[in-house]
């Protein structure tokens, strides 16, 4: 190939190059131009829709019964939009205003297209179906949302569950967990979470859930996690039980519970358990007796600012700042000496202003 050849194929591929480049940039702009397009018609429209919405929520269940079947205030365009504004607004507001929201759903049978959602969307539809679902509480919806407990997405298996939970229609606990370890989901945060809120308004079924099904050492410390924020106290006989569990995780979990609840039936629980050999267990329960105010762990927490351990050093001596004068003057005895007890004292309370 003789030079002019090479500056020809050099000129031809610039060439190329240079329209590819530039249809990528046309593309680019249209999309862009687009989407914002897109983004001020449906702002625009969304606009539209509180102008007519905001007015009807000031007008009375009855009020609002008589006018809506009789005239169609919503275009069709606008009943998409409307049912996701109604959403978002019903998470905020309660009372009278959610119901009005959820008898304008209705009218315009949001409700139905959120069903076919669920049972014909894609993931991102069929997720965005079991929130909207959770305040319709007919026959069908709660049909629709027990059916996706076993939907292939465990995004929206778990908010199916949280959504009848809102209803009020979970499914028994023994066939809830089994759901969630069959699928291997316990590990979830949306599956703690729903744990934690049975604990909060319904402790006895986590007590039954322990006492008569067999579980794995993940469900167990799953079902200590939400004994941690029962509205009484009748798990913590259950949470003793559980400190003393054969796997760490559990006892860790039974302790942090304890913790939380401050129970001063926990005291010789908690107690044992700061020498429990694994590290995991023996930090929960310094923390745990630090945050109650266990005078009696005074000794077995000096004893621990000794330790190989620097986590265990350093959670020991905040646990004893935390037990009042008592811990305090424990820390500035030992704060004198230049040993790893001494260094540790020092610095917990220096870093609480205490020289």
């Amino acid at each position: 190939m003789n030079m002019a050849q090479s500056l020809t194929l050099i000129w031809y591929s610039s060439l190329v190059l240079s329209i590819t480049a530039l249809s990528t940039f046309v593309a680019l702009a249209i999309r862009r131009a687009w989407a914002e397009r897109c983004d001020r018609i449906n702002s625009q429209l969304l606009d539209s829709i509180k102008q007519k919405l905001y007015p009807l929520l000031e007008l009375s269940n009855d009020e609002l019964r008589e006018k809506l079947p009789g005239r169609n205030f919503f275009t069709t365009r606008e009943k998409p939009l409307l049912g996701h504004l109604c959403v978002q607004l019903c998470h905020r507001i309660k009372g009278q205003d959610r119901q009005k929201l959820v008898q304008i759903m209705l009218n315009t049978g949001f409700n139905t297209e959120s069903l076919g959602e669920l049972k014909h969307g894609n993931r991102d539809e069929r997720h965005a179906a079991t929130i909207a679902l959770q305040y319709f509480d007919d026959r069908e919806s709660l049909l629709a949302l027990n059916r996706a407990l076993h939907d292939e997405d465990i995004e929206v298996c778990l908010s199916a569950a949280h959504a009848l939970y809102n209803l009020g229609q979970l499914p028994d606990l023994d066939l809830l967990l089994e759901l969630l370890e069959g699928r291997n989901i316990l590990h979830r945060q949306e599956a703690n979470q729903l744990l934690q809120r049975i604990g909060m308004t319904e402790p006895a079924q986590l007590v039954r859930a322990l006492n008569t099904r067999s579980n794995s050492a993940e469900t167990r410390a799953l079902i200590a996690r939400g004994m941690g924020y029962a509205s009484d106290f009748s798990v913590i006989d259950s949470l003793t039980e559980l400190a003393s569990d054969d796997a760490p995780g559990v006892r860790a979990e039974a302790l942090e519970s304890l913790r939380r609840l401050e129970h001063p039936a926990a005291e010789e629980t908690i107690i044992n358990a700061i020498s429990d050999p694994d590290f995991s267990v023996q930090l929960a329960a310094i923390r745990a007796a630090g945050e109650t105010h266990l005078q009696s762990a005074l000794i077995p927490l000096a004893n621990l600012l000794s330790s190989g351990n620097w986590m265990v050093r350093f959670n020991a001596a905040l646990a004893l700042f935390q037990l009042g004068d008592s811990g305090r003057e424990h820390l500035l005895a030992r704060a004198t000496s230049s040993d790893s007890a001494g260094l540790i004292s020092a610095l917990v309370l220096s870093e609480h202003g205490v020289t």
